[in-house]
């Protein structure tokens, strides 16, 4: 088999598929979310299933994800930030 058929099996369609559900997904985390540095307007958390939490990463806690960058995607539940909260809170 060619490196090209490779690639393209491996990597492309594998990309092309999940592009399906992604998509979807990234346009609720920022879709229509102000256009600015304050990461509590740019972006949202979103309500999902425990399965999406899991093949995300924790990502659906976008907001968080965002304010505390160096938190472990793990520990995103602890760092949410209550909906419609000015700032976010200070440990």
């Amino acid at each position: 088999m060619g490196a090209a058929v490779l690639v393209l099996l491996a990597w492309i369609v594998p990309w092309m598929l999940g592009q399906a559900f992604l998509r979807p997904y990234l346009l609720a985390e920022h879709t229509g979310c102000a256009s600015t540095p304050d990461c509590l307007e740019n972006t949202r958390t979103t309500l999902t299933m425990p399965l999406a939490h899991l093949f995300a990463w924790n990502m659906p806690y976008h907001s968080e994800h965002h304010t505390y960058p160096a938190t472990v995607n793990r520990f995103l539940f602890d760092r949410q930030i209550p909906a419609g909260a000015a700032s976010a809170p200070t440990d």
